[in-house]
């Protein structure tokens, strides 16, 4: 693994999708290229639709569908 990856993680600018023409770059690359020929086409007129049903859906701070103050079983599926 090259280390700039953590190095670029952890600072927020990710070195894979980066224009560096190194090793590590060029097989993420091929990786990518081979993930996106195997994905269905899914494209609306307002661009790639990632995911469903979740229009109305809101994020908690908590760890679970709980949000803060503990885990309560009745409100969520954690």
């Amino acid at each position: 693994m090259d280390p700039r990856v953590v190095v670029g993680g952890d600072s927020g600018k990710p070195y894979l999708s980066s224009d560096e023409d190194s090793l590590a770059v060029q097989a993420f690359a091929v990786v990518v290229e081979a993930i996106e020929r195997r994905l269905p086409i899914n494209k609306s007129e307002k661009g790639l639709k990632l995911a469903t049903g979740l229009q109305n859906a809101t994020v908690s701070t908590g760890g679970c569908g709980c949000g803060g103050g503990g885990c309560d079983p009745d409100k969520c599926d954690c």
